[in-house]
């Protein structure tokens, strides 16, 4: 009598099976992709698309510079808006005004006038509007509250001789002129980062500027690359539109202020 014989599979065994057709068949689909003639037109295009990307000299990497110039256009905008939502004083917005609406039309006169050293000059034009936005605004603000704030300062002398400690006459806040007191407070509070959108404003201006940086150190450190130019050269229709931002910006803001003033005349104080 014969007895038939079976051999068990122990899961150690089928896991290894399982791992190699996995590993088999990962390798036939990568020989698939270098044999077959579609894929690899696919990647001789993505390799080409990124290699006009990276070019200095490439239209593409210059349209995409013109891209990110119009990308940090639209955040200091988003900022300029945060600020007039503040109620921060008119002098503070017009100077943010003027820094936003000179960036716009520096790029447009960069992009059209001639330079020995393009690429150094439009992105020394480039860093030093991110910098006055990033740093400068910050700066202006606090010298602005510093000189326009006005307190008596013998009055409180007096009050702390004449009083005794505790009192509520020995309080700066008790002298100081209330609508000053409030000015200065709105005007500090715009620097802070009260908000997502903010936050997320607050580092977008932050990475430009770095990336900003980047790029001015990696020009000076090869001069070759001063004579390229940043953004495309002599282009009428993204320089027109750089100008009539600028001037849009101006009359809305110009609007915004007046409208303001109107709705708050009724309420001096």
């Amino acid at each position: 009598m014969k007895r038939a014989y079976s051999a068990r599979v122990s899961p150690e065994n089928k896991a290894v099976e399982k791992m190699t057709a996995l590993s088999t068949g990962v390798i036939g689909a990568i020989k698939s992709i270098f044999t077959n003639a579609i894929p690899r037109r696919h990647l001789s295009s993505a390799a080409s698309l990124v290699d006009s990307l990276t070019t200095d000299e490439s239209i593409r990497r210059k349209r995409l510079n013109l891209f990110m110039k119009f990308v940090d256009l639209f955040i200091q905008t988003v900022m300029l808006l945060q600020i007039l939502e503040n109620g921060v004083p008119i002098v503070l917005v017009a100077v943010v005004t003027v820094i936003v609406a000179a960036n716009a039309v520096g790029c447009a006169l960069v992009m059209l006038l001639p330079f020995e050293q393009t690429a150094l000059v439009e992105n020394v034009v480039d860093l030093i509007f991110d910098l006055l936005i990033a740093v400068g605004y910050p700066v202006i603000v606090v010298c602005y509250c510093l000189f326009t704030f006005n307190f008596d300062r013998a009055k409180l002398a007096i009050n702390l001789e004449v009083f005794p400690p505790g009192w509520i006459e020995q309080a700066a806040s008790t002298i100081a002129d209330p609508v000053q007191t409030v000015v200065i407070y709105k005007s500090l509070k715009s620097l802070r980062i009260s908000s997502v959108f903010n936050f997320f404003t607050r580092m977008g201006i932050n990475v430009t500027l770095w990336l900003k940086c980047l790029r001015i150190t990696n020009i000076m450190g090869n001069p070759r690359k001063q004579s390229s130019c940043v953004y495309p050269k002599r282009h009428r229709l993204a320089a027109a539109s750089l100008v009539v931002f600028a001037l849009f910006l101006i009359v809305y803001v110009e609007e915004s202020t007046r409208m303001s003033a109107i709705a708050c005349r009724p309420h001096p104080e």
